[in-house]
């Protein structure tokens, strides 16, 4: 009686773990389930980071447009080249602003009076054109820009920005 009981004990220990194929399998199927997490991970915060340069290039290029709009708006003359790539405006108080496209850089720029040159808008922003053409009592400010990630081209939007300004002096 006493070896049944021990034969018992050996015949249930050996039925009550796991074989080493089925831990070999949990291992590897928590393997591809910590992969595919992973990649959603990578995937959603790059996107995240991809929506948010893209809203900063939209900031970018308002905050080109209001500026420029305000001016418009309080300028006493008004002076553009053939292509309207390059604008200057005399405000009350004789002081010139002038904004320009630099095509090589590819920002606007913006200088006040005999002060320095300053870069207008995101350094992620690249400005594909600038352009203020006069018609009638209204001055049109449009600016095109690539927005989205610079790592795929082919992904990336055109943003176009179309705007009026009315001058409150006369000037056009």
């Amino acid at each position: 009686m006493k070896f049944d009981c021990i034969e018992q004990r050996v015949r249930r220990s050996a039925t009550a773990g796991f074989t080493l194929a089925e831990v070999l399998v949990a291992i590897g199927g928590f393997g591809i389930l910590m992969s595919a997490l992973a990649v959603v991970f990578t995937s959603s915060a790059r996107m995240e980071r991809d929506i948010a340069a893209q809203f900063e290039s939209q900031q970018g290029a308002m905050m080109i447009v209001g500026e420029l709009k305000g001016h418009l708006r309080e300028a006493t003359r008004v002076e553009l080249d053939a292509e309207g790539r390059s604008v200057m405006l005399l405000l009350p108080g004789g002081r010139e602003v002038s904004y320009w496209h630099d095509a090589e850089s590819r920002r606007v720029l913006r200088r006040i009076g005999d002060g320095g040159v300053r870069v207008l808008g995101s350094r992620k922003l690249p400005i594909e054109s600038f352009c203020v053409r006069l018609e009638g009592h209204l001055a049109l400010i449009e600016i095109t820009a690539a927005t989205g990630p610079e790592r795929a081209p082919g992904v990336r939007q055109r943003l176009v920005l179309r705007t009026y300004a009315k001058s409150r002096n006369g000037a056009f």
